[in-house]
């Protein structure tokens, strides 16, 4: 392995490039781009997710409620609109049933559900409501 391709792909990584994007621009394979790295011994960070703030997480209702659409208070707080959605929401308005860690026996009709309300007592008064 040349040591100028390593130290090459090395540097760019750690300066933020992706293996894939440091592979192609030494122009090698990325598995050789990881084989490089690793042969270097030199830790590669993974990037971390950034935790939300109360503060940010109160800037992301204000500005939906101004009207702005998720994407776009994403792009204002350099955040995917996927993590907008789910602050705005809030637990409350999540959608799905509420899961359960271990599976339980349903009160009423004793079978073992993983998710609340039982979907099988659920099922079995929309029959006889209808």
């Amino acid at each position: 392995m040349s040591d100028d391709l390593t130290t090459r792909v090395c540097d760019l990584v750690r300066r933020g490039h992706t293996i894939r994007a440091a592979a192609a621009t030494v122009g090698i394979s990325p598995a050789q781009a990881w084989l490089r790295v690793a042969a270097l011994g030199d830790a590669i960070t993974r990037r971390r997710r950034r935790p939300v703030t109360a503060t940010e997480r109160e800037q992301m209702i204000e500005l939906v409620d101004a009207g702005l659409s998720r994407a776009e208070v994403g792009r204002r707080l350099t955040r995917s609109k996927s993590v907008i959605q789910f602050h705005v929401a809030g637990p409350a308005q999540r959608s799905g049933p509420r899961r359960i860690r271990s599976a339980i026996r349903c009160d009423q009709c004793g079978a073992k559900i993983n998710v609340v309300p039982c979907v099988r007592c659920a099922t079995v008064a929309v029959r006889h409501a209808g």
